[in-house]
């Protein structure tokens, strides 16, 4: 998996080519239970999350008042730069996107 964001920098949009939808595949049919929980989003993120600057954010840190899987950019002195969350969280999993179309949009919170 990988990321692009925009121009303007206000649209986040993670990748997963068809092997990585293949492995989101397996994943769904291995445990369906655990299939897009909180748990379960942040494994399939780990590996673009240790391998760039992205990281998990709390929306608590950035006073958002919200519940969404929120990906950041932190500066040195560990304070959020850059955030996007991912909105449709209420009514699907960011995994259900990467799986089915192959890319799952976060949006700027601010």
């Amino acid at each position: 998996m990988h990321y692009t964001l925009n121009e303007k920098r206000n649209r986040l949009t993670i990748h997963a080519d068809p092997d990585d939808q293949a492995w989101l595949a397996e994943i769904k049919t291995d445990d369906l239970d655990k299939w897009g929980t909180l748990v379960c989003e942040i494994g399939v993120m780990e590996f673009l999350i240790y391998n760039s600057e992205l990281e998990w954010i709390d929306p608590s840190e950035t006073g958002d008042l919200t519940d969404a899987p929120m990906l950041g950019i932190r500066g040195e002195d560990e304070t959020v730069l850059e955030r996007w969350a991912f909105m449709s969280y209420e009514i699907r999993s960011f995994c259900d996107d990467l799986l089915t179309t192959g890319e799952a949009v976060f949006i700027n919170a601010d």
